[in-house]
């Protein structure tokens, strides 16, 4: 009794302070361990993200390794390429190799081409921060997990094989375009823009020829953009590729020229270059051919804002003229690795520099 007595003996105000105070104190440890759940809850998802990139990348490696030696290869989910070596062809001081079987996984292989580092820390540490197409900024756990458990991913690893072109650009392109979304932009899908066709947004399909050379069969393929070709999901893919290796084919192998030419078209791209080479004194080709110069995507944006510059029937804005960022955004690695003609590039979107491999042959040294 005598303690209920000392607790009445306690001011009122002093009781509410008291307990206010505690109160106070409870919601400030709720809140700190809400942010502490919060940072090991995204501790968990960044090393999931991260070991997901890895395995990506490692899947990455090896199809851009055995491009570069000439090798065909399929790779099928997350298993192993078997049976392939390189060895030297000690003969030529050039670095020819030629590909011999063996019973070896490609982890137990040591292929000596070229260095390509596609290790997540190292991508990181080594991206310039003043990269002006913020390569891979996009890349979040959505996209790895989109990519990882889609039917797509092997249908771009076959076709960017087949014709070419990077499947990994490919597949920066697909997000882009569609949120990598397939039947969402068909007829009667929710985003269908009513000209844009499917995961690669082939635009108003009306039969037209595309045609590109087949580096596995060395001869030339030929499809058609058709509503029933740009329906189905293998062939959609399959002919973005054909085109896309036609405008890299156009630009002389420069991909960035290649990129916006996919999204504004080859008469307004051709119709920049000309006014940006007739700006800086030189010849439309000499801008291809320099890949590193960049300038002419000032007239990129002027086109965007001033189409009847151009095209005098066009009203309105026209195309995407961040359209290079916004692909490359979701671009897995620092380089791309692709044909033009009987010469492979490859691209490093840090420094705007490209390597030119003839064919049949691999750099070292």
């Amino acid at each position: 009794m005598e303690k209920d007595v000392e607790e009445l003996d306690i001011p009122l105000f002093m009781q509410t302070k008291n307990y206010e105070r505690e109160r106070q104190e409870r919601i400030l440890n709720a809140q700190r361990q809400a942010e502490e759940e919060k940072r090991r809850r995204y501790k968990l998802q960044r090393q999931a993200k991260e070991r997901k990139i890895k395995e990506l990348k490692k899947r990455r490696a090896r199809v851009i390794k055995l491009v570069l030696a000439g090798v065909t290869v399929i790779v099928m989910g997350t298993n192993l390429v078997t049976n392939l070596n390189f060895s030297k062809n000690d003969s030529n001081d050039v670095g020819v190799y030629e590909a011999i079987t063996v019973e070896k996984s490609f982890e137990e292989i040591q292929p000596e081409i070229i260095s390509i580092n596609l290790s997540y820390e190292a991508r990181q540490s080594s991206i310039n921060p003043n990269n002006y197409f913020k390569v891979g900024s996009a890349v979040t756990s959505y996209v790895l997990d989109t990519l990882e458990n889609s039917e797509a991913y092997n249908y771009f690893i076959k076709y960017g094989e087949m014709y070419g072109v990077d499947p990994y650009i490919l597949i920066a392109k697909a997000f882009q375009e569609s949120s990598f979304n397939h039947n969402s932009c068909l007829p009667g899908g929710k985003n269908y823009n009513g000209y844009g066709v499917g995961i690669m947004q082939h635009e108003t399909p009306d039969g037209r020829e595309i045609v590109a050379h087949n580096y596995l069969t060395g001869e030339d393929d030929v499809a058609y953009v058709t509503m029933e070709n740009a329906i189905n999901l293998e062939e959609n893919i399959k002919m973005s590729a054909m085109h896309f290796q036609n405008c890299l084919k156009e630009n002389n192998g420069n991909i960035l020229l290649a990129l916006q030419t996919y999204n504004y078209g080859s008469y307004m791209m051709n119709s920049i270059l000309k006014d940006y080479a007739g700006l800086i004194g030189t010849s439309v080709d000499s801008v291809k051919n320099n890949i590193a110069d960049i300038g002419w995507l000032s007239l990129v944006q002027e086109a965007h804002d001033n189409a009847s510059r151009y095209i005098s029937s066009w009203s309105g804005s026209y195309g995407d003229s961040n359209y290079i960022s916004n692909v490359l955004r979701y671009f897995i690695g620092d380089r791309a690795c692709y044909y033009c003609g009987d010469t492979r590039y490859i691209f490093d979107f840090n420094t705007l520099e490209a390597t030119m491999v003839s064919d049949n042959i691999n750099i070292i040294k």
